[in-house]
């Protein structure tokens, strides 16, 4: 997977670090608040936002970290995610969505970036056909308060048909913590 991130991106991947690894037993994965617009970073050392992904890796398994928005594709370009996590070979994309008033946006409104990043990927021969890929709307809600199943699979649907016909299975998940197993 890496190998085929790194072929596709090679001229991007030469002039931004847009791809790191890391392997901590507890990090966030934070979308800092412009201005100024910058790319996503992994942090070590705490929740910045409640829309912050906490990454548990107890085991510390190794991480790639890939910066999607403002790093791999320009500022200029608001169409695709913020962030993909590579896990055991598996992509996870993270969009993050929280109003300047700090209240919890809807976790639909990621949809579109998400499709975007995962439609260029797959059709850049990244994703291949059949692989499962993870995409996470981070708008705040943690795992003690979960998101209404119906609207769930309603989102889900809808993502499912933006990314069709290209053939994976699709997990659409509203959470703020990722557990590396």
């Amino acid at each position: 997977m890496i190998r085929r991130i790194t072929t596709a991106f090679q001229q991007q991947l030469q002039q931004q670090p847009c791809l790191e690894q890391h392997s901590h037993a507890s990090s966030f994965v934070h979308d800092p608040p412009p201005p100024p617009a910058r790319p996503c970073v992994v942090l070590t050392d705490a929740r910045r936002a409640k829309s912050d992904l906490h990454v548990l890796n107890p085991e510390q398994r190794q991480i790639h970290f890939l910066a999607i928005d403002k790093c791999l594709y320009g500022d200029g370009d608001s169409e695709r995610c913020d962030c993909a996590l590579i896990i055991n070979q598996q992509l996870h994309f993270i969009e993050f969505k929280t109003s300047a008033a700090d209240r919890n946006t809807g976790p639909g409104e990621c949809i579109r970036q998400l499709a975007a990043s995962i439609c260029e990927l797959y059709d850049r021969e990244i994703i291949e056909p059949g692989e499962t890929v993870f995409a996470y709307a981070c708008v705040g809600f943690t795992r003690e308060i979960p998101y209404n199943g119906a609207r769930l699979r309603e989102q889900q649907a809808i993502l499912a048909d933006k990314v069709s016909p290209r053939r994976i299975r699709l997990r659409f998940l509203v959470e703020s913590q990722i557990k590396v197993v």
